[in-house]
């Protein structure tokens, strides 16, 4: 039989992403929304890592 599920690190990748989005997307998504601003240009993050 196929399994279908995610593995032990599929699962921790997805929870990952979906933290990373509430604590640091989902805060500033109106924001961008609104003003039509390209996320890290004014928030004195870097947009990359290089």
């Amino acid at each position: 039989m196929i399994g279908f599920g995610l593995s032990d690190d599929q699962e921790m990748l997805r929870d990952l992403a979906q933290d990373f989005a509430k604590s640091e997307m989902r805060p500033v998504v109106e924001h961008h929304d609104t003003t039509g601003e390209y996320p890290g240009t004014s928030s004195g993050r870097p947009t990359s890592a290089a």
